[in-house]
């Protein structure tokens, strides 16, 4: 039996809000840090609207809904639940989620690529040096540990970039959108 589309747009807000703060990195879908395509898809696989394990860009998302008959919602007419997706060109460049009547979006910001290399990083940063020298040996040996140091830096630099997800106006990145209401099909 299909969920209410209500309901279901109330838990992909709902679920919005809760990771509001957490780490945006960019080209992450994990728990340390999701881009801002990445934090979509958590949310539609949270809701049980998308298998686990599927990502893409934000312009594959955007296809993806676009094929499979998703409802397009015009401008000025979203509501809460519903996917935004801003364009350069015909490339779907970004993507948030509305979570106000008001055009107040959810979305992963400030994911550009990082703002200092890794080395930078290690370099200012004393905590991270010192892990760095200590464990040397067995970053060159592990896989898992190299895995983790990188993770590491990715939370470094998000605070230095400001990236986390956040509350934002619709019109912050321009008027160049499309909404996409990934809850009922055009059909509906």
């Amino acid at each position: 039996m299909a969920k209410d589309p209500q309901f279901l747009r109330d838990h992909l807000v709902d679920y919005a809000t809760k990771l509001i703060g957490t780490f945006v990195s960019w080209g992450g879908d994990d728990i340390f840090g999701r881009d801002c395509s990445g934090f979509n898809h958590e949310l539609l696989q949270g809701a049980g609207l998308e298998a686990r394990g599927f990502d893409s860009t934000a312009h594959g998302l955007y296809t993806r809904l676009k094929d499979e008959g998703y409802k397009e919602i015009e401008q000025g007419n979203g509501y809460p639940g519903c996917l935004v997706f801003w364009f350069r060109s015909d490339l779907a460049i970004h993507t948030a989620i509305i979570a106000k009547r008001n055009f107040i979006i959810i979305h992963a910001a400030g994911a550009s690529s990082p703002s200092k290399t890794p080395e930078e990083l290690i370099k200012s940063d004393s905590i991270l040096s010192a892990l760095i020298k200590k464990t040397e040996n067995l970053a060159t040996k592990s896989p898992a540990i190299y895995w983790l140091l990188k993770k590491l830096i990715n939370f470094i630099d998000s605070d230095n970039r400001n990236a986390f997800v956040r509350y934002d106006d619709i019109d912050y990145r321009g008027d160049n959108y499309q909404i996409i209401d990934p809850t009922q099909k055009a059909t509906e």
